[in-house]
Order: structure tokens, then sequence, then C-alpha cells
């Protein structure tokens, strides 16, 4: 795959905005009209020496899906205000106006940006608009790299994928703002065919910026919404009451005490950290013992670690319980995502979970015509339900994620420092680290690694009362569910409980 957007080279400037190397006169005053527009919009007195117009649609390269680029060229040592400050303010203000205006001159898409006049632009072609003359005059293409980018396309495509399925408002927004940097980046080192601005407009072409931009909003507004708070304090509940609500779903909950979820530290070694560090999106593979095999239930929700964080305010150090706080609430409160590998999930379940978009696995877009044509069997298998319906593994789970975090503080100083400390914390790791040869900016989460984690751990309270991290499954009662969790009487996070009968 190259790029969605290919490059083309044509022999004269697009003709809709251009004649005789001139912007056309009713094109130019309508940027003019829109600039004025924007200006009044904002209420802010920015600085504006001039207006220019950049990028492909001042080149030969343009295409039908290329942007007419307007720089806004301002004078940022004129404002009371630090470069910086000033970047991200303008930033805002400029993608709340495109975000607000969806404006077109003869079916080019307007993009406004505002520069500092001190800071250069890579463009083939340079044109300003107040003074209607280039300030570079774009030259001919000979040869136009095509490169490869499907490697680069899958991976960020995977990720946007993700973190509109699981992420919450702020990780969609630093998606939002590492795709603008990977572009900038590019531009900066490599010119306009780089392959990060390639990367770039490819997903912007595919929609998936525009899918980005949109969950943001949703997620942000549902945020904000009471009534949205107060649906979703109870979504784990919803999903047991729908399986309740059928006469067949109803036997699918009775029959999931005949299951049992497994109970050791070693089997949940699944976590992928990177996602939940870097993405904060926790998923977890329970393993279940059932009646006929063993199967693994996929439970995944967003938002882990600001609840993280909200424990350690709470209760003023991170630690095993903080942890198990969190996860208890975020298990609680937040939209859960749910999938399992068993054959009733694969041929009944999986397909509505996909369309009700609460599923945790691969999209199944074969419908269960058959076997489930009307999505009245419940929620979930009974594997789901009865993971959904307990508690012991996320005890589990909490001790794992502590391990991890100690462990990689002892032997991974950067990686601790650089990642793990900040997403806890929500702010930089300010003591001196000892640099290593071998440093990387990815969390080694394999299987191995965890279990040396949680064997670091063992090993540390070997000698202490109630070191139980053997190998087994839970009890198949259903007692299990009302395991106390902590030393004290104290309530989770505004009488929001785990117990479900």
């Amino acid at each position: 795959m190259v790029l969605v957007e290919k490059f083309e080279k044509h022999n004269t400037l697009n003709p809709k905005l251009w004649a005789n190397n001139k912007l056309i006169p009713e094109v130019k005053d309508k940027i003019i009209e829109i600039i004025d527009q924007f200006l009044s919009t904002i209420e802010l007195d920015i600085k504006i020496v001039d207006a220019r117009i950049v990028g492909s649609q001042a080149s030969y390269n343009y295409t039908d899906k290329s942007d007419l680029d307007v720089h806004l060229i301002s004078n940022f040592e004129l404002m009371n205000a630090s470069e910086e400050i000033l970047t991200i303010l303008y930033n805002a203000l400029k993608t709340k106006f495109n975000s607000d205006y969806d404006i077109t001159i003869k079916g080019v898409d307007v993009e406004l940006y505002i520069e500092d006049m001190n800071s250069t632009a890579v463009s083939n072609g340079i044109y300003s608009i107040y003074q209607d003359k280039w300030i570079k005059m774009p030259k001919k293409l000979e040869n136009i790299p095509e490169i490869d980018t499907s490697k680069e396309y899958r991976e960020w495509s995977d990720k946007i994928d993700t973190i509109i399925q699981f992420g919450n408002p702020e990780s969609i927004e630093k998606l939002i703002d590492d795709l603008y940097i990977l572009r900038k980046d590019s531009l900066d080192t490599e010119g306009e065919y780089g392959k990060g601005n390639q990367v770039f407009k490819d997903l912007r072409n595919a929609g998936l910026l525009d899918d980005l931009k949109t969950a943001y909003k949703k997620k942000r507004s549902k945020e904000l919404t009471l009534e949205s708070l107060r649906l979703n304090e109870d979504s784990r509940s919803k999903l047991l009451a729908k399986s309740k609500a059928s006469k067949k779903g109803f036997e699918r909950f009775k029959k999931r005490v005949k299951s049992r979820v497994a109970s050791s530290v070693k089997q949940y070694n699944s976590i992928d950290m990177n996602k939940l560090f870097k993405d904060n999106i926790l998923t977890v593979d329970v393993n279940v013992k059932g009646e006929t095999g063993d199967y693994q239930v996929r439970m995944s929700f967003g938002g882990f670690l600001e609840l993280v964080r909200d424990q350690i305010n709470r209760l003023g150090k991170f630690d095993l319980k903080a942890v198990t706080r969190a996860l208890i609430n975020g298990f609680n409160k937040d939209d859960v995502y749910i999938h399992c590998s068993c054959p009733d999930a694969t041929y009944r379940m999986n397909y509505w979970q996909t369309r009700n978009k609460i599923s945790s696995g691969a999209p199944e877009l074969r419908a269960s015509n058959i076997t489930n044509p009307h999505d009245d069997l419940g929620a979930g298998c009974k594997h789901v339900l009865l993971v959904l319906s307990n508690n012991s593994w996320l005890l589990k789970v909490a001790s794992t994620i502590y391990n991890y975090v100690n462990y990689m503080e002892k032997h991974y100083a950067k990686l601790y420092a650089d990642i793990i400390y900040p997403a806890i914390y929500g702010k930089k790791y300010e003591e001196p680290v000892q640099l290593d040869i071998f440093d990387t900016d990815e969390l080694d989460t394999d299987t191995a690694t965890i279990d040396k984690s949680n064997k670091y751990a063992v090993d540390k309270t070997k000698f202490q009362k109630g070191n139980t991290q053997g190998i087994r499954f839970a009890p198949k009662q259903d007692k299990e569910s009302q395991v106390s969790l902590f030393d004290d009487d104290e309530e989770i996070d505004d009488n929001v409980s785990i117990d479900e009968t």
C-alpha cells in the first residue's frame, strides 16, 4: 500500500483557485472574508501581519482531497505571553473554528492555521494573500517519491480504533495531538514528502482523524451530562440485568456458578502494560474453567489511571489498596467491554456484542440469524456472566499491576520514570535516573516479564503471613463474590458496591 492520497503531478496550478499563476480575485476575497470571520469570533487581539497559502494547493501536486491551507502569520513577540502558551492557545482557537465551520471554496476544504512570523514553513510554493503575490514561486515537480506506509498506517489505525472504543476524552485528545506532531516533525525534518506527513494524510483521508474528533466530542459531552453519568454508573449491572431479563438469559446466569475463575496471580500475566500505561486502557484475559473446557473472558474498560490518581489522593500513597480500589471503581462505573472464547459466545453472543458496541474482542460481522436472531439470550455467555458477577479476579489483577510497577521501578528505572510514574501520578518524574545502553521507549510486557515481577513480589514477602500466590481456581460457590476486599469497612467511592447478587 502507498497513499490513499497519492501525490499527483500537474503542469498547472489548480484552476479552481489560480489563473495565470495569480490567485483568482473572488477566491482571494472569500479567503479574506473567512479570515475576518475567524478573527471576529475569537475575541482576541491577534497581531496578524500576513496571510499565506502553503502546501499542495500552492504547488503542482494537489489532489481532489488536498486542503487549502491558509496560514495566518503573527508576531508572537508582540503578545504578552510565551511562545509555548501562544502556540497552545492559537491551536485551540483554530481547531475550534475549523470544527465549527465546514468551509469550502469551489469544493476545496479550507483549513486555517496560526504561525509565528519567525518560524519557517516547508512548502514548494508560498503565496501572500494580503500582498497578492508569490513569496516563493512553486517549481515544477520532477519525481515524487512513493513510500510504502502500510505498516505505519496499520499501527496508527489499530491504535485509533482501540482508543475510540475504549479510551477516555483525555487519551483521545492526546492521540490527536500525537498525529499532528507526527506531521509537523515530518514536515520539519523530511519535507512535504516525508513518511510522517504521508501517514497523516492517509489517516485523514480515510476519515480516521474525523472519527477521533467525533469520538472526543461524544465522550466529552457524555462526561459533562449528568444523566449520562448516572446511566454509566451501573453499566456492569445493566449487562447482568439484560441476561436476567429473559428466560434463556437467566438460565445462563444461574449456570455461571458451575464454572470457576482462575484465582492465581500467575494466570493474569497477559495484561498489555503499554496499552494500560500509555493509552489508559485496561484489558484483562480472565481464565475460566467451564463445564466442558477452559476459556478466556476478556474484560476491558478505560479511565483506570485517573481512578488510580484519585485513590492516591484519597489514601496518600500508591499501594495495592489504591490499585484495587481503582479497579473496583472502574469495573463498576465505566463502560465495560466483554468477550469470551467459548463456542456459545462465538455462535450466539459475539455478533450482538459487536453490534451493541460492548465487544472487547475482534469484531464479529456474521449475523446470528439462526442461533440468536433477536438478541434475547442475554448480554453474554455464562462465563462472561460469572466474571461480571465475581470480584475475586480483580484482586489478582490488582496484584499483577502493583507487582509490575514495583518490579519496573527496581529493574527498569528509566522506563518507570518516563512512562509508568507520569501515568500513575500525573506529573513528571523529577529524580535523576541511571541510563542504560538497552533503554527503549516500550514497556516489556510479555508474560515472562510479568511472571518475573510476580515472583519478585513473592520473594520479597515469602516469609510474611498470608502469602498465597499458588496456581488454582476459585471455589465453585457463588459466595466468593462476597469476599472482603479490604481490612476496613470503608465503602468504595460514593457507595458504589462491587457485590452483585
